[in-house]
């Protein structure tokens, strides 16, 4: 398959899943993602605040990631959807670049479309 169909078909993957998870980006933080935004303010003072469990959970990049959006929107909760959305996106191409070197293109496509759709990561806002 030629390189620029290639790029084609990435950008309408991305832009399927990306349509899949809209209608989840005006959902409100809840739960912990309460205790990481208060574990996150530190972040600036001290940065070795980041590296610090929480609940037995290391998660030094979603910490920075709350700190981050905190600093750019305060609590709007679609900043912070649309950030972690964007996260699983990169991921998503990134795998489907992976899987290219390895196997035929519409393999890669379409493992690289289920993974960014399946409901086994909840996770996503």
């Amino acid at each position: 398959m030629a390189r620029k169909t290639q790029i084609l078909f990435g950008f309408l993957i991305i832009s399927m899943i990306a349509a899949v998870y809209f209608p989840a980006l005006s959902i409100p933080l809840r739960g912990d993602d309460f205790e990481w935004l208060n574990s996150a303010y530190s972040g600036w003072r001290e940065p070795a605040s980041l590296l610090a469990r929480i609940n037995n959970f290391f998660r030094p990049v979603v910490k920075l990631s709350y700190l981050l959006d905190y600093s750019c929107a305060a609590t709007c909760a679609t900043w912070y959807n649309v950030t972690t959305l964007t996260i699983h996106l990169l991921n998503v191409w990134l795998l489907c670049c992976l899987l290219g070197r390895v196997s035929r293109w519409p393999v890669a496509a379409i493992v690289a479309f289920l993974f960014g759709v399946s409901s086994y990561y909840v996770e996503v806002t």
